[in-house]
């Protein structure tokens, strides 16, 4: 959650398409908001959080900064964003499905969290359709 939300802060001023701005905004506040609850799910039960040992998301996220860094304002930075952010959302849901925590309030956090994860996904698959045919604005 926090490297989606600060990967789209870091994108938001290069973002140029309307669609993908808004989704940058809308990474920012619902990925801030899991985390504020996934942190207080944390307190509550006494978890301290551990990175998995082949942490996928570490990776991708640094791919995505790599990848975006090096890039000019425009089209192609959207798309690279956007194809960027539905391999993120894909990951995380697939792993989320074989790493189930145990402990059942941070399992019940991680079940209500996926449909945010499906969400998000789903709209970067559809600005990504949009933008390769460029429908977009």
């Amino acid at each position: 959650n926090v490297g989606d939300s600060t990967l789209a802060a870091a994108a938001l001023p290069k973002l140029t398409d309307k669609g993908v701005r808004d989704f940058a905004k809308m990474m920012m506040g619902e990925h801030h908001g899991l985390h504020v609850k996934g942190m207080s799910v944390e307190k509550a039960q006494k978890i301290t959080p551990e990175a998995p040992a082949s942490d996928p998301f570490k990776s991708a996220v640094e791919a995505e900064q790599s990848a975006l860094g090096s890039m000019s304002k425009g089209a192609g930075y959207d798309s690279t964003y956007i194809a960027n952010e539905v391999g993120i959302h894909q990951a995380v849901l697939d792993w989320a499905k074989k790493n189930m925590p145990q402990n059942a309030a941070a399992a019940d956090f991680v079940k209500g969290a996926a449909p945010v994860i499906q969400k998000h996904l789903d709209k970067a698959l559809d600005l990504q359709t949009k933008l390769k045919g460029g429908g977009m604005s």
